[in-house]
């Protein structure tokens, strides 16, 4: 499971500054394939960034009064990770540090995977009834979708499937009509699972 974080610096004037800042991962993440290095001015460890900034930091020029980074991190298991970022160093002094510092709070949820749409029968024939599954499961277990529906089309002619949803399967059966013989049925399976909407689409021609 990952997601995107980053760090980010403002100057509120009036010197120009340039600004050390250090990001913490805390224990169950990582840096994922784009991290902190020195491409970007930054040097890392398995759980700490500490970047410079490549210009100082100018409060009157809208284009040069910050400066932010953002990485690939990745969580090994669901959780909740507080994220720490702070500036460790400035080339001028801070009045006010009390601003210098900030936390977040991230929230993994297991990950959804939804495969493909199968048919069955997988070569359907037209006044026949079709079945659209898919699977679908959270963290690697089986999950019972909500609010499925099922629609389709055979040329102009739409058509609406019967939805089902069980653990870890949504189906959509369909009712074609023997004059569609030799023409092609283009549907969408779509359903929730964990707050997103997933939708699967199919196209099959009917013999």
């Amino acid at each position: 499971m990952s997601f995107k974080a980053g760090v980010s610096a403002e100057t509120l004037g009036p010197d120009l500054a340039t600004v050390r800042v250090r990001l913490e991962l805390p224990a169950g993440l990582r840096w994922g394939t784009d991290l902190p290095d020195a491409s970007e001015n930054c040097t890392s460890t398995a759980g700490i960034a500490e970047c410079l900034s490549p210009y100082a930091l100018d409060w009157e020029n809208t284009q040069r009064s910050g400066i932010g980074w953002l990485w690939d991190i990745v969580a090994d298991t669901p959780g909740t990770y507080l994220l720490r970022a702070e500036i460790i160093e400035a080339s001028t002094s801070d009045p006010d540090s009390s601003n210098n510092s900030s936390s977040v709070t991230v929230v993994v949820k297991p990950s959804v995977s939804a495969s493909a749409v199968k048919l069955s029968p997988s070569k359907p024939k037209a006044g026949s009834a079709i079945s659209a599954q898919v699977r679908v499961t959270r963290g690697g277990t089986a999950v019972t979708p909500t609010a499925p529906t099922c629609t389709g089309t055979i040329g102009r002619t739409k058509l609406t499937g019967r939805a089902r949803a069980v653990p870890g399967l949504v189906s959509c059966v369909y009712k074609t009509p023997r004059s569609a013989r030799g023409k092609t049925l283009k549907g969408t399976v779509t359903f929730d699972v964990s707050e997103t909407r997933i939708t699967r689409r199919f196209s099959a021609t009917l013999r």
